[in-house]
């Protein structure tokens, strides 16, 4: 057998796994789609339907037919979810096969390895959208039609390479519902899913609805899950994961959210006594976003990362992206796996590095017409993250894990563009090793060589620090943990952070550059009740962009239904205590909220805000008491509350169970 056809067999009898087994338990149907193959439309309504969209994705538009075929692309065509469904009876180790190409090995790949060494990833990355015989991208449109896919569990590991001449080679490994989207439109669907592993050594992506899209439109979609992805590298690799997507390029993302905790593990060691260099992107929502939008939407995530990764509650690393209208709450992040040559690592509650990309010349230059790259910027605006990041941040068994960049909002900001945004809540870890570790409350360092500036944005970050022993370069500050500036730029514009709350009295405590960059007015810490003022806040616009209550509110974005809480991390931020005697008092226990006012005539207006900002559930209530939410899901809400003889509004995080 040659070389080609031993590889061919090895990849596609792992993959087809997902179809010769499945007939213990559920039987894939295609037939819905080759009774008519040339229709627009197409409605499906079962698990063993969609599973069969998944075979014809791979194996061609006749499934049995004994000839090699490409994958069907959908292109042009639209699948409609009919009813909810559940795909649990695809559930045992590799037996879901995702929709759309999910693989790449073999001679395939052999033109993306130059011949001095190295791998070229975008070339890898590329074959998944190539129709071949190896599968195709999903290219239509599936619309969910509102419906849920539940019971969605996954084991799509390849935790070898397969061997070809008793020789490793690599492969590329996406896995999700979806493998590869490509040009798709996925829209008015929400997952539910378990257990979602994907792992391989030396390209993988993965994410509860795709592990890789390009130039795709993802709309009211929504997943809610666990997402475990490990690298056990002999190459130089690279993982990004995602609650949504694993991998996003010139997509376009809107309305959609995700309630995920996501786990990433990287193994490494040495090669021929040179260490593999691993990578990584782990986000709430996307992994790793190269020049997509995403707009009104949210993430509610716990992440445990691993050094050499940027690590964000709603995106990973935001590459020439931009983001607005969206938020991320983040719960604990954390370094884990085996990884001893760690280089760095980014942490934000937003976004874990935000940079700028260059885009190629997208036509063939003209003698008489010059054609230069395009710098994009990666752009956030009109975005929060609420962050309770702990656990050893920088730390990777117990000692140094490199630089460790960990903000608020953003872990490292490198020529990006970061405007009417704020971040809030508590970063607790355990520091760093030898090298430097920087902590701010919007950003942990940021580095600018263009124009890009940093305007209108606050934070109310509390940073507890218990650093290791060999740790002497830890830096804190109430904005930023570390700036450098290359040029005569003035990045800040009036931007601000709670002096009193946070405790710290430095914007930024070590700049590289001077004063370089720090304007006057630029960079401004301020008392709490200075910060629910809104004359503090010079040049902001509270008609269209901000709102604030005043005395009892930090400010809060226009596309907010209300702010987001008086109380972070479970200190109650106020102006002084004659503010809080009228505060009623929440309490839940399971799904009744109780609440109890100081006045029995205290007449309430009462609404439940999901993390998305939708209301839930509204009433009013004289006096206190409890009230029962049986019927709202279990998760975190905002109770939002408004006197209605005083108008004063006072509002506090819960969480269902």
């Amino acid at each position: 057998m040659n070389r080609f056809c031993r590889l061919a067999l090895a990849v596609t009898m792992a993959a087809s796994m997902a179809v010769s087994t499945s007939a213990q338990t559920g039987t894939p149907n295609w037939g819905w789609f080759t009774s008519n193959p040339t229709a627009d439309t197409f409605h499906i309504s079962t698990a063993n339907e969609l599973a069969g969209l998944a075979v014809l994705a791979k194996y061609g538009a006749c499934p049995t037919c004994n000839v090699e075929q490409p994958g069907v692309t959908f292109y042009g065509k639209t699948i409609v979810l009919t009813d909810d469904i559940d795909i649990s009876v695809y559930e045992n180790e590799k037996k879901w096969l995702p929709i759309g190409r999910s693989t790449i090995g073999g001679n395939e790949s052999a033109s993306c390895f130059p011949p001095g060494g190295g791998t070229n990833i975008n070339c890898l990355t590329n074959l998944l959208f190539a129709e071949s015989f190896g599968g195709s991208a999903f290219r239509g449109t599936f619309d969910g039609n509102d419906k849920t896919i539940s019971g969605f569990r996954m084991n799509y590991n390849y935790a070898h390479d397969p061997e070809v001449d008793g020789q490793p080679v690599p492969i590329v490994v996406s896995g999700g519902l979806f493998g590869a989207l490509d040009g798709a439109t996925i829209k008015n669907l929400t997952i539910k899913a378990d257990n979602i592993t994907v792992g391989g050594s030396h390209i993988v992506a993965g994410g509860v609805l795709a592990g890789y899209s390009r130039n795709s439109v993802i709309t009211n979609s929504n997943v809610k899950g666990t997402l475990l992805g490990s690298l056990s590298a002999q190459h130089n690799g690279t993982m990004d994961l995602g609650g949504l997507i694993g991998n996003s390029k010139q997509d376009s993302v809107t309305n959609s959210s995700a309630d995920v905790t996501v786990s990433a593990i990287l193994t490494s060691s040495l090669v021929s006594g040179v260490p593999v260099v691993l990578n990584g992107h782990a986000g709430g929502l996307v992994g790793a976003s190269e020049v997509s939008t995403i707009s009104g939407s949210h993430a509610k995530t716990m992440i445990i990362g691993a050094g050499g990764m940027s690590i964000g509650g709603l995106v990973g690393e935001n590459r020439g992206g931009t983001i607005t209208k969206s938020s991320a709450v983040t719960g604990t992040a954390q370094t884990s796996g085996v990884y001893p040559y760690i280089r760095f690592i980014n942490i934000g509650g937003l976004v874990g590095a935000n940079s700028l990309t260059i885009l190629p010349c997208p036509y063939e230059p003209q003698e008489e017409i010059a054609c230069d790259p395009m710098l994009v910027y990666g752009t956030i605006t009109q975005s929060y993250a609420v962050v309770n990041l702990h656990g050893n941040i920088g730390v990777e068994n117990g000692t140094s894990a490199g630089n460790s960049n960990v903000g608020g909002l953003v872990g490292k900001n490198e020529d990006g563009i970061i405007k009417d945004s704020y971040a809030s809540g508590t970063i607790s870890t355990a520091g760093g090793g030898n090298n430097e570790d920087m902590f701010g409350g919007l950003v942990g360092f940021t580095l600018h060589h263009w124009l890009e500036k940093i305007e209108r944005n606050y934070a109310a970050v509390e940073i507890k620090l218990n650093a290791i022993s060999n740790n002497n370069n830890i830096r804190r500050g109430g904005l930023v943990g570390r700036i450098e500036i290359h040029g005569e730029i003035d990045v800040f514009t009036s931007c601000y952070w709670d002096s009193v709350y946070t405790g710290l009295t430095s914007a930024i405590e070590y700049s590289s550059s001077g004063e370089s960059g720090l304007s006057s007015g630029g960079v401004n810490g301020r008392t709490t009740g200075e910060m629910m003022t809104q004359s503090t806040f010079v040049g902001w616009d509270f008609d269209n962009v901000w709102r604030i209550n005043e005395g009892d509110s930090y400010p809060y974005l226009a596309w907010q239904s209300g702010p987001i809480g008086t109380s972070i991390s479970g200190r109650q931020i106020t102006r002084g205590a004659n503010k809080n005697s009228l505060a009623p008092k929440i309490t839940v226990r399971g799904k009744t909220l109780n609440v109890r006012t100081p006045s029995s005539t205290q007449n309430l207006q009462v609404r439940l805000i999901d993390m998305r900002g939708r209301t839930a559930t509204r009433f009013d209530m004289t006096g206190g008491g409890s009230m029962s939410l049986n019927r709202i899901s279990a998760g975190r809400y905002i109770v939002d509350m408004r006197d209605m003889e005083t108008g004063r509004r006072f509002s506090s995080p819960i969480v269902l169970r």
